[in-house]
């Protein structure tokens, strides 16, 4: 995964960076054609607590101001909401990459997370189902345990076993 401003880093000195405050964020730009307006997001970038978020987003924030503001009636919405949010800081995604750095880092056993579907305590079969739906293809032998949670007492636990069957079955369907 490549991080701007952080260029051929290792985990070490990635925890280094957020443990003295260091965010990594995603900044949006915004661009419109007549009744069409997109928001996109940017690469990941790092943003230590001496940056200023306004000069590290001024690149898509000058692209929303000049692109963004021509669809009517989103674009000057987006365009002001964009360049707002680029100017607080962009949007913080440091957990979902730490996330997928330890996943890609240790990759999660398969029979291992099966068993925790089984698991008396909700949350262990709440992050089991969650990590399973994560894998996508690789976890389609676990769909019949996870249709099992389908009944699940616990509300949340029911939901994440759906969302992981629906995901682990589109990525499944995406590889034929």
């Amino acid at each position: 995964m490549r991080i701007v401003g952080l260029d051929n880093f290792s985990r070490a000195e990635l925890d280094a960076e957020l443990q003295a405050g260091a965010r990594l964020v995603i900044f949006q730009y915004c661009v419109s054609a007549i009744v069409m307006t997109f928001r996109e997001g940017s690469n990941v970038h790092i943003l230590r607590p001496n940056d200023r978020p306004y000069l590290k987003s001024l690149p898509f924030s000058l692209c929303s101001l000049i692109l963004g503001w021509w669809g009517i009636p989103w674009g000057p919405i987006r365009t002001i909401s964009t360049v707002v949010r680029n100017c607080q800081g962009g949007i913080d995604v440091t957990t979902e990459v730490l996330r997928k750095l330890d996943s890609q880092a240790h990759p999660p056993n398969l029979d291992e997370l099966r068993a925790r579907l089984q698991y008396p305590d909700s949350t262990a079969r709440e992050q089991a189902a969650s990590r399973l739906g994560d894998l996508g293809a690789a976890a389609v032998g676990a769909i019949p345990d996870l249709q099992a949670l389908l009944h699940d007492r616990d509300r949340v636990v029911r939901m994440r076993a759906k969302w992981a069957i629906e995901t682990i079955e589109r990525k499944a369907r995406n590889l034929v």
